[in-house]
């Protein structure tokens, strides 16, 4: 039975089936994906294609694993490499769309050193040899790092934290160069794309490459270099260039202020806006519009919209009132400016938005 067949098949059994059991739906399209991806698992430096459902989330997830061993051996810098899995990316794009009627997919990406390898299960007893493996499997990607003025990178375990931190020593005085900072930027997505806790600390400064490095409190330099980051660049630039979720931001930092919130929802609202203004430079984000939880800020009142107007935030909140037969019904709408939500409220605006925004849904 060829390709063809298999899915005229399968689209057949689907429409006999019960339509209305989602868990029947999802299983044949499960079982479609696998069986319309396969013959792109043959494809140069893929090692694998995994798909599951995020029942949570509602989206069907789309993973497709590389070998960082062959895609070094077949391109010569970083461009090469994220220009060919855009393009398998897009592959698998096209070939979905061209049979199935789904729009909640999901498709990512990660690299692992070679096809053969994987990591050791969390149930690993032995967990020094977890941490070992890890470690060699690190190192490998390391060594395919080679820039001009970087003179040494490596990476050490910090058990305090489960980090795998790595550092590196450069002769440039500032750390300005881009394909150094793109090198690094790779590192750590990779790293964290095989589950792992990672920290890139920025590389050191040294007048002779076989100099020591004179090395700072560690985790303070950690915590005050991210806050930093924070502070100057604003929480928006930190999460899109780490994937980083708030929570995880805030273990390394402490609690995050209501200003450093509202500049985040502020960034996120111009950047991604669902709506635009631009006689009075304004702009709007309907949450509806994403897989947004209901956010409360009063018995019966819920955050509709949030809405920039010269860089001030505002929240349009819909008032429900109850019926006489005790059901919800729409009363009006109120623009609410920031300074009069709470920062409970602030805070779950930011962190949906926050973890929207790590998984690529907005």
């Amino acid at each position: 039975m060829n390709l063809q067949e298999s899915i005229r098949r399968i689209l057949k059994e689907e429409t006999d089936s019960v339509k209305n059991l989602n868990e029947s739906k999802t299983s044949q399209h499960l079982k479609l994906m696998n069986i319309l991806l396969d013959p792109l698992k043959k494809k140069d430096c893929l090692c694998d294609i995994k798909i599951s459902f995020d029942v949570e989330e509602n989206y069907y997830d789309i993973y497709l694993v590389f070998s960082q061993k062959e895609l070094h051996e077949m391109f010569f810098n970083l461009y090469g490499i994220r220009t060919y899995i855009q393009k398998m990316m897009n592959d698998v794009k096209t070939e979905l769309e061209s049979f199935l009627p789904i729009r909640n997919v999901f498709i990512g990406n990660y690299t692992k050193p070679n096809c053969e390898w994987s990591p050791l299960n969390e149930s690993e007893d032995n967990k020094e040899k977890k941490i070992q493996k890890n470690l060699k499997a690190i190192r490998q990607l390391l060594d395919t790092i080679d820039v001009d003025g970087l003179c040494k990178i490596w990476v050490e375990y910090n058990p305090e934290d489960g980090d795998y931190e790595i550092r590196s020593k450069t002769t440039i005085r500032y750390y300005d160069m881009e394909d150094m900072a793109e090198e690094l930027g790779y590192i750590e997505d990779t790293i964290r794309s095989w589950k792992l806790k990672t920290y890139v600390f920025s590389p050191y400064y040294v007048e002779n490459c076989e100099d020591e490095i004179e090395y700072l409190n560690e985790s303070e330099n950690k915590k005050s270099g991210l806050l930093k980051a924070i502070e100057e660049d604003g929480l928006y630039e930190v999460i899109t260039s780490t994937s980083l979720h708030i929570h995880e931001i805030e273990r390394k930092v402490g609690q995050l202020s209501k200003e450093i919130l509202e500049r985040f929802i502020i960034d996120v609202v111009k950047e991604h806006h669902s709506d635009i203004n631009e006689d009075f430079q304004t702009y709007y984000i309907y949450l509806e519009d994403y897989p947004f939880n209901e956010v409360p800020v009063g018995n019966n009142d819920y955050v509709e919209e949030l809405k920039v107007t010269n860089n001030e935030l505002f929240f349009v909140v819909s008032h429900f009132e109850e019926d006489k037969y005790g059901e919800l019904e729409f009363s009006s709408k109120e623009l609410i400016p920031s300074n009069n939500l709470e920062y409970d409220n602030i805070y779950e605006i930011a962190g949906q938005l926050g973890f929207l925004l790590s998984k690529g849904l907005i």
